[in-house]
């Protein structure tokens, strides 16, 4: 990435923040609570490597499969799981996956 393109991928991306010292770059996305949870935590790419990156392949680097929006289906309509109460939260982790989708879990109670 040049620092155009740089600052363009910033400013598409307000909640993320880079940092540079002479080897590698410092990344952090502060919507994800793994970066929450301590404050001095980044993920630190070589200096070399971050120049030859594009935004996607940076954007996949910093949030590593955590930034993952959950959407379900009831009754023909799609919701965000983050829009949930704890209640609906539970039950959804309370059913397990099979071949054919959700069915119960067999430790909940019937």
């Amino acid at each position: 990435m040049t620092k155009e393109d740089t600052d363009i991928f910033l400013n598409t991306n307000a909640h993320i923040a880079i940092a540079f010292d002479d080897d590698y770059a410092y990344c952090r996305n502060e919507n994800l609570a793994w970066y929450q949870a301590d404050p001095d935590r980044c993920t630190r790419i070589e200096k070399k490597k971050f120049l030859e990156m594009d935004a996607h392949q940076l954007l996949a680097e910093i949030c590593r499969g955590i930034d993952v929006v959950g959407i379900a289906r009831v009754t023909g309509y799609f919701s965000m799981v983050s829009g949930w109460n704890k209640g609906k939260i539970g039950e959804l982790r309370d059913r397990s996956r099979n071949d054919m989708g959700f069915s119960p879990s067999p430790y909940s109670p019937s």
